[in-house]
């Protein structure tokens, strides 16, 4: 509470899921969703549409980052990162 009353926007998530026999990290469908939870006085929502984990990073660096510089290292991040941004099962 005293971090909203300072008024930043607080986002819990992880960096990946985890499957039934407990294996964590890669692109398979059970490791690659993981909890994102939002809490905002100023109002904040983002779009959660479609979201997946790749999205996070760009997600929470468009609310930090004018658009322009937003664009570009949204485009680096993604690439160096070296996963798809097409996961058909994050849906």
């Amino acid at each position: 509470p005293r971090w909203m009353d300072m008024g930043y926007d607080i986002i819990i998530t992880s960096d990946h899921g985890m499957d039934k026999y407990n294996n964590h990290g890669g692109v398979k469908c059970e490791v690659m969703q993981s909890p994102l939870y939002v809490l905002s006085k100023k109002g904040w929502k983002p779009n959660l549409e479609n979201m997946n984990h790749t999205k996070v990073a760009p997600m929470i660096i468009n609310r930090i980052l004018p658009s322009s510089d937003f664009e570009s290292y949204c485009d680096r991040l993604i690439k160096d990162s070296g996963y798809r941004n097409d996961f058909s099962c994050m849906n």
